[in-house]
Order: C-alpha cells, then structure tokens, then sequence
C-alpha cells in the first residue's frame, strides 16, 4: 500500500472491518490523496487501487469531493474528529446513506499527517430515525402512540423537561446500561454521563430549550456495572402550537463497537501488526524527540540495528507460520532484555531497531548489546521444534549533540552490514 502504512497495517483493517474505509494523506500543497481503501470501499464505490496516491478531486464526484475536501481541512485545522452524513450512490444505482467520520492522525510532532475516514452504513437507522421524527412531529401527544415507538425501540428513547429532568426513559435502558428504565425518572439526564462531557451536554440541553437548537453529542455514559460505554446522543427540542416549550426528545445509541474499531485503527497506525512493536514511523517519531532532550541534557545515546541470522533459510524450509513465529518471539526476546526506557520496533521483514537511552559509554553500549544476543542465543522452542538462532547486530553511538534521525539510522545499518560481513552472530560499533 501507498504512503507509511505497510501491508501488515493493511492487512489488520481488513480483518473484522466491514465497514467503508479509506486512508487519505495530507499533502504539503494543501491536497489531500488516497493511501489506501478496503475491500468493502471498493465493492461499494466499484474502485480499485488503481487509485492509491490520487487526489479526492481525481476520483470522487464532484459535489462529493469538495464536501470531503472541507471536511479534511477542517480536521487539519482543528486537529480534531469530523463527523457528517451523506447520501452516496453505488456504481448499481443503489442509493445509501453514511454516517462519515474522519479521524486525525499525528506524528510524534502533532502535524496531522493522515486522516482516517471511516463511512458507516446507516440507511436502516436513517430511515427509522426518520419515521421516529415524523411520528414525533405529527404524533408525539399522542401517548400510546409514541410508547408503540418508544418501547420498541433498541435504541435508548428519553424526555426531559425543562430542569433537564428525565419524565420518560424507555425499556431498552435496561438491555443497553443496565438499569430499569423507572430508576432514571426524577433524576437529571447527565447524573451518570462522565464528568468530562457534563460541561457541553449542559449548554446542549439550555440552548435546545430556549433557541429550539438540536443537538448531537458523543458521551461517556456509566451502565450498572460502573464501566463507561461510548454513546452518541441526538435531542431534538418540542413546542406546542404557541411557541411554548414541552420537552426534549433524546434517542441515545450505543456507539462502544464504533470506537474501538477507531482506537484499533489508531493504533496500528504506529504499531506493527503481527508483533505489535512500535513500528518505523514511531520509532523516527520518538527517536526526533529523544535526539532533541538527549541535546539538551547532553547525554549519549545508542541505536541498534539488528536482524535474524539466516532467517530466510528458516522461512523457507519450515514454512511462513514458523518464520511468523520465529519474528513474534525474537522481538520479545529483545523487549525483556532491554531497559524500560528503551524502544524496540519492528522495521518490517526480521529486521528490527533499537534505541537506547542514557548510555554511559561504549562499554555500557557493549554489555547492553551482549545481553540481548545472549538471550537470543537460548534454544528455541516453536510448534514442537527446537532451533538455534542468532543474530547480528550494527551499534552507533550518538554524539552529545549534532546527531539526525537519518545519519543514525544510516550509520547502524552500514554497521550491520559489517556485522554480517565479518560471519555474523556478532556486532560492530560505529560512532556517529
């Protein structure tokens, strides 16, 4: 796949995703391009990843496009989460509305650099919250009529009056929180939201009362077992003929499986997928910051290049899950040998990186480095064999100030390649 994202990263949002997603990177010319789209994307948009590295004026319709377009700027602007729906037409002519978020990705310099655009299916939901809504506007005195709807519903249906006091709160409270509907009445809505939300469903709730505004909202709200469950509350204000306020209706879903999805995705951006290690783009990220402390602190610091001795003859005559294994195991072989502010990513194939931290001297940098093919030189035990593995190491020493992100990296790899030169099983040092 294009951009920073590996196949691996690919790989963990197709599985278990059926949602619509794409990966858009933030150009420097202020354009916005396609990294990535998922299968379901391009069953439902008849793409295919011919697309990848295309602008979204290239390959959205027009009106779509520059919809998006704003969207994203927003994001970059606000370095926040945008959400809005939107009718989309299918390739067949079928019509299907969506409810669009688009999430912020950020380097370790909060520069947004991705955004995740996640498009979920609501065209059952729309509709139904659409016959609610008329019935509501048409009906709502009727009282039998709206318990029909009310009591029905999966979704968690409330009334307030003007205190913000719930006089209704329907079944599905029960299934959804925990508790029986009767334990809400009396009580203010927000009496178990979660005290960083109380602020703004507050001035949600004053200003639907007394300017007629509707609200959509995303909280956190306790059920009975004390755990905080992600909800997004939409409230809609009634009057009667003359003006005069009756009550807000609030249909609040649960959105928990939404947002996990959203913090999966999140965190394979900077993770590696099959050893979940920081990946490369972390490591830069933290290796720029650390470089800048370690200037002012003026202490040293060492970056580690390594990989697995013959790794491809093991892959190759004991097959890809072995060798999966094999990659699992050695990076946690080197994360329980290294110190607790140290960081070990997964660079992609066998190869692996290391930063270390607060090195006294070279020696220090040896015996640390030593440790860790020590314990990569204990046998093996995977799926019923035993192997012996080793590994090569290229060790540079950062200077106490002057070094980059990219001499480093370049001067520990050049140092490997020594390593390996020389019979492997072994390491080299260089100093930057």
């Amino acid at each position: 796949m294009a951009g920073t994202f590996d196949l691996n990263f690919q790989r963990v949002l197709m599985e278990g995703i059926k949602e619509i997603v794409y990966i858009i990177r933030v150009g420097e010319n202020s354009d916005f391009y396609v990294d990535f789209l998922n299968r379901t994307a391009m069953e439902k948009s008849g793409m295919s990843q011919s697309v990848l590295g295309q602008s979204i004026q290239d390959i959205f319709p027009k009106e779509k496009a520059s919809i998006l377009y704003e969207n994203c700027k927003e994001v970059v602007t606000s370095q926040d989460c945008v959400k809005y729906e939107q009718f989309i037409e299918s390739p067949f002519g079928e019509k299907f509305y969506y409810e669009i978020t688009l999430n912020p990705i950020f380097d370790q310099l909060k520069k947004c650099t991705h955004i995740i655009l996640l498009a979920n299916d609501i065209t059952e939901k729309k509709w139904g919250q659409f016959e609610i809504k008329e019935y509501w506007e048409r009906l709502l005195e009727s009282e039998k009529r709206f318990r029909i709807i009310a009591e029905n519903s999966q979704d968690l249906i409330t009334l307030l009056d003007n205190k913000g006091e719930i006089i209704y709160a329907s079944p599905s409270y029960k299934d959804v929180l925990g508790f029986d509907s009767q334990e809400y009445i009396g009580r203010l809505f927000f009496h178990n939201v979660h005290p960083d939300y109380i602020n703004e469903l507050e001035k949600a709730l004053s200003l639907s009362m007394n300017d007629g505004t509707p609200f959509k909202l995303q909280i956190k709200q306790q059920n009975k077992k004390g755990k905080m469950i992600w909800c997004e509350s939409h409230g809609t204000p009634v009057f009667d003929d003359l003006g005069e306020f009756i009550h807000i209706v609030v249909v609040t879903i649960d959105i928990s499986l939404q947002k996990e999805y959203e913090s999966r995705l999140n965190y394979f951006a900077f993770h590696d997928s099959l050893t979940e290690l920081p990946n490369r783009r972390y490591f830069k990220n933290c290796l720029e910051k650390v470089l800048e402390n370690s200037h002012e602190k003026l202490t040293e610091l060492a970056v580690i290049m390594t990989d697995i001795d013959h790794f491809k003859s093991i892959n190759d005559t004991m097959g890809h899950d072995v060798g999966d294994a094999v990659i699992v195991e050695f990076g946690n072989r080197i994360r329980k040998n290294i110190q607790d502010q140290d960081i070990v990513a997964r660079l992609g194939g066998d190869e692996f990186v290391i930063l270390m931290r607060d090195v006294e001297d070279c020696d220090n940098a040896v015996e640390r480095a030593e440790k860790i093919q020590k314990a990569i030189r204990e046998p093996w035990h995977i799926n019923d064999l035993v192997l012996e593995v080793t590994t090569s190491m290229g060790v540079v020493i950062a200077p106490k100030e002057g070094a980059t992100v990219s001499s480093l990296l370049k001067e520990a790899d050049l140092a490997l390649y020594e390593a390996k030169e020389s019979g492997r099983n072994l390491f080299t040092i260089r100093k930057c």
